[in-house]
């Protein structure tokens, strides 16, 4: 697929459906270091719980956005994956922006997320789209230090 044929306009934001399951396996596996892999089971139990929203554009799966942490104070997003070769055109501000719909729905105040303190390009992105980093812990998943950034909605 043309990546300069993709509009964000022609993205579809929808809850995942286990159609979807071996693309979001594939993609988790692109970006193994960055959000450790997602086994199948994992992946099949958070579709049925309609805890991971899907970025569709003619039937291909361009992103991804897994979320928990329904019944907290703050939902938690612990995936978020774009195809590299659409990232930067919108596609991950559209799944935030759906999340955020469904925030809005719920009791739930916002949005918390954990990312790696090399991982300059996500912090930066999550900065533009209003995530403040509200805590620093010096060892995160696979003995990483990851920044805890948090988005109030409401």
């Amino acid at each position: 697929m043309d990546a300069k044929r993709i509009s964000v306009d022609e993205i579809i934001i929808k809850d995942a459906e286990l159609i979807h399951e071996s693309a979001i396996v594939n993609l988790s596996r692109m970006y193994e270091r960055e959000l450790g892999w997602l086994p199948s089971e994992a992946t099949r139990g958070f579709i049925k719980k309609n805890q991971i929203i899907v970025a569709i554009e003619k039937n291909y799966l361009q992103g991804f956005c897994e979320f928990g942490g329904l019944t907290k104070e703050y939902w938690t997003i612990y995936s978020l994956a774009v195809i590299n070769k659409v990232q930067k055109k919108g596609i991950a501000r559209k799944l935030i922006n759906n999340l955020e719909n469904k925030i809005m729905k719920s009791e739930s105040k916002g949005i918390d997320l954990k990312v790696t303190l090399e991982n300059y390009v996500a912090i930066n992105f999550y900065e533009r789209v209003g995530f403040k980093k509200i805590h620093l812990d010096p060892v995160g998943k696979n003995k990483q230090a990851l920044w805890i950034m948090r988005k109030e909605i409401k």
